[in-house]
């Protein structure tokens, strides 16, 4: 499940965040965390847009 890997490498990233004590490092790690997050952002947007493909709310 693609949704589980990126919440693994989240989680990684943050662990490796907290305990880095070099602000290049931590910066750099941010900066990749930030992109997963994105990353994570659009894969959740484009699943919901299937199931709402899928299964049309009807209003009213």
């Amino acid at each position: 499940m693609a949704v589980s890997g990126e919440n693994q490498a989240v989680r990684q990233l943050c662990m490796l965040i907290a305990s880095e004590r070099d602000d290049r490092r931590r910066q750099h790690l941010l900066s990749r965390l930030y992109s997963a997050l994105k990353a994570e952002q659009a894969l959740i947007k484009n699943n919901v847009d299937e199931f709402l493909k899928r299964y049309p709310v009807r209003s009213g």
